[in-house]
C-alpha cells in the first residue's frame, strides 16, 4: 500500500477496536480495485465521541464505520441520517460529503444477505425473535420488518429498553412488534412460533466465553434457525447448546462481510470485491483466547 497526500482516509470508530477484522477486509478490497484509500482502526472513548467526530470532519476523513459502543450515541453529532438509520436509531456507516457527515446503517441488509445465503431464508410472513435491544438489534429488527416479517419480538434484560425500541419501530412499519424481558413466559411462546432467533448481545464473546447464555438454549425449539452475531469464538456457548436442541446455527461472520461490502460501496461508488474481502477475513480470522479488544464490525 502506497500512502500519499492523495490517499483518502477511512476507518472504524469504536472502543475498543484493536482486534477488528474490518481493516484487513477493506484494505484488501481497496488493493484489489487499485483504489487510493486506507482504512484504519480509530479508537474513540465514549466521553470523547463528540471531539472525535469533529476531528475526523476537520481532517477531511472520507468516511468511517461505527461500532460498539457508539452506534446510537453518534447520531446527534452527524449532519444527516438516512431513512434506514432513522428507522433503527443507529448508525454504522458515515460518509463525508463536502464536510457534511451523512449516517446510514448497513447492518440490517448485511444480516439479511447472510441468512439468505446460509439458509435461503426470507423474512416475509415469518415470526422472529431478536434477543437484545442495542444498535445491532435495532438495525436487524428494522430490516426484518421492512422485508415483510409478520412479527418481531424484541427480548431484552431490561424490558423498558425493549419497549422503547418497539415503540420506535412500530411508528415506521406495519409489522407487529412485541417487547419482552428475557424471563417473560410469553417469550417461550414467541420462540415456539418463530422461524428465526437472532442473538445480538455481546454475551458469550471472548474472553467471557463460558458465561451463561442470554437465555437458556433449552428454551429453543428444533425448528428455530439460530443466528448469533458474535463470531469470536467461532461457536459461542449459545450456538453450541442450541445445536444440541437440534437447531441449525450460524455465527456473524457473514453479516460482517456483507455489511462491510455495503459500506465499501457507499464510500467508493465501486462494487465491492466480495471474494477477495471474504478471503481477507479468513486469512485474518485468528480468535484470540483472553482477548478483550474484539468488535464484530
Amino acid at each position: 500500500m502506497n500512502i500519499s497526500a492523495r490517499t483518502k482516509l477511512l476507518g472504524l470508530v469504536g472502543y475498543p477496536v484493536g482486534h477488528s477484522y474490518s481493516p484487513a477486509m477493506h484494505n484488501r478490497g481497496f488493493a484489489t480495485l487499485q483504489l487510493d484509500y486506507c482504512y484504519l482502526p480509530l479508537p474513540v472513548c465514549p466521553e470523547d465521541l463528540a471531539k472525535g467526530v469533529e476531528g475526523l470532519r476537520a481532517i477531511g476523513c472520507a468516511g468511517f464505520n461505527v461500532t460498539i459502543p457508539h452506534k446510537e450515541a453518534i447520531v446527534p453529532f452527524l449532519d444527516e441520517v438516512d431513512a434506514e438509520a432513522r428507522r433503527s436509531g443507529a448508525v454504522n456507516t458515515v460518509v463525508n460529503i463536502e464536510g457534511r457527515l451523512i449516517g446510514s446503517n448497513t447492518d440490517g441488509r448485511g444480516f439479511l444477505r447472510s441468512v439468505s445465503e446460509l439458509w435461503n431464508f426470507t423474512p416475509a410472513g415469518q415470526k422472529i425473535v431478536v434477543l437484545g435491544a442495542g444498535g445491532a438489534a435495532r438495525a436487524i429488527a428494522a430490516a426484518l420488518a421492512s422485508s415483510g416479517a409478520a412479527s418481531v419480538t424484541i427480548a431484552n434484560r431490561h424490558r423498558e429498553r425493549a419497549e422503547k425500541l418497539v415503540e420506535l419501530l412500530k411508528s415506521e412499519s406495519p409489522c407487529m412488534f412485541f417487547a419482552a424481558d428475557l424471563n417473560d413466559p410469553g417469550l417461550d411462546l414467541a420462540l415456539e412460533q418463530s422461524a428465526l432467533v437472532v442473538q445480538t448481545t455481546s454475551v458469550g464473546m471472548h474472553p467471557r466465553i463460558d458465561v451463561e447464555p442470554v437465555i437458556n438454549p433449552q428454551r429453543l425449539f428444533k425448528h428455530n434457525l439460530v443466528y448469533d452475531i458474535i463470531f469470536n469464538p467461532w461457536e459461542t456457548r449459545f450456538l453450541r447448546e442450541a445445536k444440541l436442541q437440534g437447531c441449525r446455527t450460524a455465527n456473524g461472520l457473514g453479516m460482517l462481510l456483507y455489511q462491510g461490502a455495503l459500506s465499501f460501496e457507499r464510500w467508493t461508488g465501486q462494487t465491492a470485491p466480495l471474494e477477495e474481502m471474504r478471503q481477507a477475513l479468513w486469512a485474518n480470522y485468528q480468535p484470540t483466547p483472553g482477548s478483550t479488544e474484539l468488535a464484530w464490525l
